[in-house]
């Protein structure tokens, strides 16, 4: 049943009457609140149904060893558990505006976010999904009843969990004059796509109640260029083996946090065909309709790859193509050696290329090599040999370095339905092993 306010989903069920039953109830209720916030609450209830539950008991086999005994007992048992979680967002914009100049405005847009999780502790005997026993020193171990290869879907969890979350998301434009605008002649630049503060702060436990601190943002300098960076502080000290303690930085060393580690990453992409040498020019009626015929007789689910993922799919209306690859990744994880927090320091490069060239109105030839600077050696390196034979293909691939050196070769009708009626012949890289 489906409301403005509420959203009851399908319950999902499932059984095997040797193991059990299981079903589940996910209820969402999104709210606006005073018109600028969003309230969205969510309660999963999930059911299970055992015809069997376990009793463990301790046997003395002298004064100071014994064993573990366990006994089925047959019957119905209905094991019942929840968890709830709610988070409260809205957006917070700002706008500061140039009359004169290069630059014409500022724009910063805030997104903070506040949540509460709660799941109860289910290992609580009040329950009655755990049991106890004593072994010979006196010791209570507790057990789940529901526990082992006997009892497919499990048990209800036995942490307790109350945890408040937040996060704050920040995104930096620019707006420029521009004189390839005719409309408005300004331009948007984007400084900061995305930059993420979050943690959690959780109430069930009884010390290191904060989390982490998490850093991450993320930025497009220009087109092709991509900047990453992620970064995770620590609040609490390490004692003199590097185990976390109940302290925080700012109790002992007058700081907020510890930088436990961080990264880099750095992408740049360049393409190049022969497309970009020719005036595009729009696509006549009777070109569309060719293609929507194709796609039509094609599979929806191989339809919508092809729509979504060209780039897996052989294009002969490119002649000849280039794309260049370059990714700089630089991690600093500090480590604890010695009573000593040492940090090591990670560097690495790699410069890809790939293309393809159609050799004939039927042939393509396409390549994919690179080169890694970090151990000064080739990276993946595969060539493809295309050939087409009206209703029939045939391939031939090619890993010629590597650990995964390899051939494969296969002639194939091209109708999916008849995917299987094919001819192949290859060597495997596991062959070489």
């Amino acid at each position: 049943n489906t409301t403005d306010s509420m959203l009851f989903k399908p319950t999902t069920f499932s059984h095997d009457m040797e193991s059990g039953i299981i079903s589940r109830i996910p209820v969402s209720l999104p709210l606006k609140v005073l018109k600028y916030f969003t309230l969205s609450t969510a309660i999963n209830f999930t059911d299970r149904m055992y015809f069997k539950s376990l009793r463990k008991y301790w046997v003395d086999t002298s004064a100071t060893s014994g064993y573990v005994a366990i006994d089925t007992i047959p019957g119905f048992n209905n094991l019942f558990d929840f968890s709830m979680s709610t988070s409260l967002s809205t957006k917070i914009y700002g706008m500061l505006r140039f009359k004169k100049g290069f630059l014409r405005a500022v724009r910063h847009v805030m997104t903070p976010s506040v949540g509460f999780a709660y799941v109860p502790d289910f290992g609580n005997e009040k329950w009655g999904y755990t049991g106890h026993y004593y072994d010979t020193a006196g010791r209570a171990v507790m057990y789940s009843k529901y526990g082992g290869p006997g009892f497919l879907y499990g048990a209800p969890g036995t942490q307790k969990v109350g945890n408040i979350n937040f996060s704050l998301a920040n995104t930096l434009e620019i707006k420029v004059r521009s004189r390839k605008d005719t409309v408005t002649g300004l331009k948007k630049i984007p400084l900061i796509q995305n930059f993420t503060i979050s943690g959690n702060y959780d109430f069930a436990r009884d010390s290191l109640r904060m989390s982490n601190l998490y850093l991450s943002g993320r930025t497009t300098l220009w087109k092709g260029l991509t900047v990453q960076y992620a970064s995770v502080l620590n609040p609490y000290v390490v004692d003199s083996v590097g185990r976390l303690i109940n302290k925080t930085e700012w109790q002992v060393n007058h700081r907020l946090f510890r930088m436990d580690n961080s990264s880099w990453n750095v992408s740049f992409n360049f393409n190049l065909s022969d497309k970009d040498f020719k005036k595009e020019k729009k696509k006549s009626k009777k070109q569309e309709a060719a293609e929507k015929k194709i796609l039509k007789g094609t599979p929806e689910t191989e339809a919508n790859d092809i729509l979504n993922n060209p780039q897996n799919y052989l294009n002969w209306d490119v002649s000849w193509s280039l794309n260049l690859s370059y990714h700089f990744t630089y991690t600093n994880v500090k480590d604890f050696v010695n009573q000593v927090w040492s940090p090591r320091k990670t560097l690495v490069q790699t410069l890809g290329f790939s293309g393809q060239v159609n050799i004939t109105p039927n042939w393509k030839f396409t390549f994919r090599s690179g080169w890694d600077f970090t151990n000064n050696q080739l990276s993946y390196t595969s060539v493809n040999l295309y050939r087409n034979l009206n209703c029939w293909e045939m391939r031939f691939s090619w890993i010629p370095i590597g650990p995964r050196k390899s051939w494969n070769f296969t002639i194939n009708i091209k109708a999916s339905i008849l995917q299987d009626l094919k001819l192949t012949k290859k060597k495997d890289f596991r062959d070489n092993y």
